[in-house]
């Protein structure tokens, strides 16, 4: 029962979970992603690389750039992700709690623009390259197909849930989502930077679909029962002074604020008044 008591206590609400998830999402994606992020560009991608021959007979290789111009891959993309992490913020932040379940199919489908900055830019690093490109090489097909049909297929998984009015059916399917994220990036750790953002994101959909039960204060429904029992207890109350009881109460004041010695005929008065007032006071709270 304690236990239960302090988990109530030290859990958060369905927007602090929001929050946390997409700040989460956000510091993976820069300390874990930014490495792999920059390694996909430049080792499977060859952006900014040049494919040159030293010779006839030298098969060729790629010469790329040093560090320092791949900074500016990671401003841009980082620079993305971080204005969809700040409308993600504002949309988990502001607005009225009935609306959490609008709100929640609105951040599962901003779970998508993540997706979306990371398969345009790898296919614009990945355009044709008259000038450096291999003999008869792709840059795309090997490094991105594979993991391009499991994030479609996740998108695909998102748009549908969302689309669905059952929130255990909805939240399986970005459940379903989710896995495919973490598949796509076992299939290619170049997408980490895109997958963590979206996984996020898609964690806090799932925290504002649980707003509305959970902050929304219900009013109190009584019944029918209860209400005439306290109209009655009114009307009771209201003539009490009519009563033996009430006759009772203002003799035991006087009595209080003067002594006086009681009759034989009084004593079974107030004993017939004491039995008519318990019979009153269990008739009023039974």
């Amino acid at each position: 029962m304690a236990l239960a008591v302090r988990r109530e206590q030290y859990a958060l609400s369905p927007r602090g979970s929001a929050i946390l998830s997409l700040s989460v999402g956000f510091v993976v994606s820069v300390l874990l992603g930014g490495g792999f992020l920059l390694t996909f560009v430049r080792d499977e991608l060859h952006f900014q690389c040049s494919f040159l021959r030293m010779g006839s007979d030298d098969p060729g290789s790629f010469y790329c750039a040093d560090g320092i111009s791949y900074i500016g891959v990671g401003v841009g993309t980082y620079g993305v992700y971080g204005v969809i992490l700040l409308v993600a913020l504002g949309i988990a932040s502001v607005g009225r709690t009935t609306a959490g379940m609008l709100r929640s199919r609105l951040m599962a489908d901003i779970s998508i623009l993540p997706i979306a900055m990371f398969s345009w830019s790898t296919w614009y690093a990945t355009s044709a390259r008259s000038t450096d490109q291999a003999p008869g090489a792709n840059y795309w097909v090997q490094p991105l197909l594979p993991v391009t049909v499991v994030l479609v297929t996740a998108v695909v998984a998102i748009l549908t849930a969302g689309l669905i009015s059952r929130p255990r059916v909805r939240t399986a399917g970005f459940l379903v989502a989710m896995a495919l994220f973490v598949a796509a990036v076992f299939i290619q750790p170049g997408s980490l930077s895109a997958v963590a953002v979206a996984v996020g994101i898609l964690a806090a959909a799932m925290a504002l679909g649980r707003l509305v039960p959970n902050e929304i204060e219900k009013p109190p429904v009584t019944s029918a029962r209860k209400n005439l029992q306290h109209i009655s207890c009114g009307i009771r109350q209201s003539s009490h002074l009519r009563t033996p009881c009430g006759l009772l109460e203002r003799f035991r004041r006087l009595r209080g604020a003067r002594p006086a010695r009681l009759t034989a005929c009084q004593l079974r008065r107030v004993l017939r008044n004491d039995v008519l007032c318990l019979r009153c006071s269990s008739a009023s709270w039974g």
